[in-house]
């Protein structure tokens, strides 16, 4: 299982211990670690490649517009039947991963998503506006 941690702070030094509490988190997710920084937020993500495996596929993972910015943990059982769902109406796909299934559909829908999810999870997602 992977593992994802943020911190939300006006302090740079405060943000700028997101490397180290990753790092934290490598037992997790050892296949790669990463961070991202916003304005007063830091994202990190440990990795445990299971689904999709490809680079593509690591996050912070964002969208096309770099607008959102989501950390996931966890199993959406049902990730197959969204992505249909959602390539019925007309969106398409970077990776074969929950992950950008989990965004689009957050995109798509806001808070209203958890209502389609099925499974064990736990995410953060950094809206730039």
């Amino acid at each position: 299982m992977c593992g994802i941690v943020g911190i939300i702070s006006t302090q740079q030094k405060e943000l700028n211990k997101i490397e180290q509490a990753t790092k934290l988190l490598s037992k997790r997710g050892p296949d790669f670690q990463s961070t991202m920084l916003f304005d007063g937020i830091a994202l990190g993500h440990a990795r445990l490649s299971i689904i999709d495996t490809s680079e593509a596929a690591n996050q912070p993972f964002s969208d096309r517009l770099n607008r959102y910015t989501l950390i996931f943990n966890g199993e959406i059982y049902n990730y197959k039947e969204l992505r249909a769902e959602l390539e019925q109406q007309g969106m398409s796909f970077l990776t074969q991963s929950d992950t950008e299934v989990l965004l689009n559909l957050y995109i798509k829908y806001g808070k209203d998503c958890l209502e389609k999810l099925n499974g064990f999870f736990a995410f953060a997602v950094y809206d730039k506006q």
